[in-house]
């Protein structure tokens, strides 16, 4: 059931979609005319490994595959339902918040506030959205100030993006874990539904209802 449910709402992204908002939204939209020309939609996009994405995509860079594998297991997470992406989206688009659905143009933008305009707009084409910062352990801030092409001897601006990016993403992951908490309980009350409606049936039902229910993303993928 849950697998159905998450490929009912991936096929809802059509290849015109992914080939076009959604790599502009991860910052990655050079590769636009690779995935439409294997039309890439939500259903084959929910499928790619990093091999498909060399191999096939032309993606042979592996901070960018990196970018579009993280983009992939956001939408995982949110079960492709791309209303509950927007709507998020929205709701930070003018506060700092909920940085793990920020597209790159909205980190452009936030680069931008804290006042490194001259260096913001090296982030284009760079792959660099909000999964990455907050999902990705590896990605620091001088993995920013990189991408930012902050030179090495900027030591008080690499300093105090630093600062910014911490906050930022230290606010992220606790958003985050609230939203995990809340997704749990939830979960949790339909499970103890569906088996109440189903008492009459064995245990094992109910323990395999809980247990699509509750599958996680890598297990998903195996």
């Amino acid at each position: 059931r849950w697998k159905r449910a998450l490929l009912s709402k991936a096929a809802d992204l059509d290849h015109h979609w992914v080939a076009q908002a959604w790599l502009t939204d991860v910052g990655l939209p050079q590769y636009s005319q690779f995935f439409h020309t294997h039309l890439v939609d939500g259903r084959l996009l929910s499928t790619l490994t990093r091999t498909d994405l060399e191999k096939h995509l032309h993606v042979s860079k592996k901070a960018h595959q990196n970018s579009l594998l993280l983009g992939i297991q956001l939408l995982h997470t949110l079960s492709f339902d791309k209303e509950i992406l927007q709507s998020r989206r929205s709701e930070c688009g003018n506060q700092n918040t909920d940085p793990v659905v920020w597209t790159c143009h909205r980190i452009i933008k936030w680069i931008k506030e804290i006042d490194l305009k001259e260096f913001a707009d090296n982030l284009q084409n760079s792959g660099v959205h909000g999964a990455i910062m907050v999902l990705d352990p590896s990605f620091s801030s001088d993995t920013m100030a990189t991408a930012l092409c902050i030179p090495c001897n900027k030591h008080m601006v690499r300093h105090h993006l630093n600062d910014e990016m911490k906050a930022l993403v230290s606010a992220g992951k606790s958003f985050e874990s609230r939203l995990e908490h809340v997704r749990m309980g939830t979960s949790k009350k339909r499970n103890e539904n569906v088996c109440s409606e189903k008492e009459n049936e064995s245990d094992f039902y109910c323990f395999t209802v809980y247990m699509c229910n509750n599958i996680s993303f890598y297990d998903y993928l195996n």
